[in-house]
């Protein structure tokens, strides 16, 4: 019984190290916030990323909604 306790002990430890090194990576990501004020706009914000890698969004302006391509 004592064995198989160590062995499961041995396993959960080995587990946990091993989501430590994997999380690593993820820990050292640098993020750039970038702003998406519009002239003009009360209001403007992204809603997605396209395929090419460009931020499409909306901008609230007092004629109404538009959207933009950043």
């Amino acid at each position: 019984m004592k064995k198989l306790t160590m062995t499961r002990l041995l396993e959960l430890t080995s587990l946990i190290m091993c989501m430590w090194v994997l999380a690593l990576p993820v820990l050292a990501q640098e993020f750039r916030f970038v702003s998406f004020d519009f002239p003009g706009c009360d209001l403007s914000g992204p809603n997605g990323v396209n395929a090419r890698g460009q931020v499409v969004g909306r901008c609230v302006d007092a004629k109404g909604v538009h959207g933009f391509l950043y």
